[in-house]
């Protein structure tokens, strides 16, 4: 209903500035436009209850939804904003259109998972899991890699895959060898792809961590490296004055895969945590550990 509005309805151009929140400076602003589109309220006819009862609180999921059917029509978009406006009785859409900082730009995204929660295991900064296609959370998820990276890794044949959300390279070998502990002694052959990072520093990273993969391979592991996974290439000075980005950008800098998939990591997926409602960030917010062992927070082949 919303796409076929936006699609009818004429758009009003707007610049603006918008805040943002990094590392270095604090606080600072980047230029946007945007595409704002004014949908009256008789247009939503019988949809505008439900729509009503979704906002504020399913404002991510709506704009989500949104996106997504417009990937389907390929247009690419980043909706921002979805609001009622009470005063004019009109649903307010409000579209990216261009962005002075690559964090805040449109891009093409993947398509975005949407559920069941209840299969999904969450991996947060500093953990790990380890999962098959039978077990009762056959979908591995990570958000918003900035500086972080997330290596994944499955086994088609045997359908087992694992993910690894870590902020240094010191932590991917402890990972590996739990990886390989928790296994045990049958023989696995993992594809894996590393996302995340920033550009000036992903390509020694990445290297770094391809060593590590390969010193640990054997007999019985094997670690095959595939550019399935592409990330967006962000300068690391656009990430320091910008920690939020635009929701197409987080979906890119997001993945989740399904293991039931004959081509898991072919067919990835991006993340929102906002709309998941056993998410860690409607808790305690990110984890976070400094300590090379990184936590194992959940294992099922």
């Amino acid at each position: 209903m919303l796409a076929v509005a936006c699609e009818q309805q004429p758009a009003v151009e707007e610049t603006r500035y918008i805040p943002v929140a990094g590392v270095q400076p604090l606080h600072s602003s980047v230029k946007v436009v945007e595409y704002i589109i004014k949908i009256a309220a008789e247009k939503l006819s019988r949809h505008k209850t439900l729509v009503l009862q979704l906002l504020p609180s399913r404002e991510d999921l709506l704009c989500l939804s949104l996106m997504e059917l417009m990937r389907k029509k390929n247009r690419i978009s980043s909706c921002e904003r979805i609001a009622f406006n009470e005063q004019t009785d009109e649903m307010e859409v409000t579209l990216r259109k261009s962005a002075s900082l690559a964090t805040q730009q449109v891009v093409a995204a993947p398509p975005a998972y949407f559920g069941p929660f209840e299969e999904l295991c969450e991996v947060a900064q500093g953990q790990f899991a380890l999962s098959s296609a039978t077990s009762s959370k056959p979908i591995l998820a990570t958000w918003h890699l900035a500086d972080c990276i997330a290596a994944i890794g499955v086994d088609r044949e045997a359908k087992v895959g694992f993910l690894f959300h870590f902020e240094q390279c010191s932590n991917v070998p402890y990972a590996i060898k739990q990886l390989m502990q928790r296994l045990g002694q049958q023989a696995y052959r993992f594809e894996y792809c590393i996302l995340g990072g920033v550009t000036g520093l992903m390509t020694r990273t990445q290297e770094e961590i391809e060593k590590y993969f390969e010193r640990a391979a054997g007999s019985e592991f094997r670690f095959e490296k595939r550019d399935a996974c592409k990330t967006l290439d962000i300068p690391f000075a656009d990430f320091m004055v910008d920690s939020y980005w635009s929701r197409s950008v987080r979906l890119c800098r997001s993945i989740a895969i399904d293991l039931r998939m004959d081509d898991p990591l072919g067919q990835f997926m991006g993340y929102e945590p906002e709309i998941n409602p056993n998410s860690i960030r409607h808790t305690s917010g990110d984890a976070y550990y400094s300590s090379s062992r990184m936590k194992c927070i959940f294992e099922g082949p």
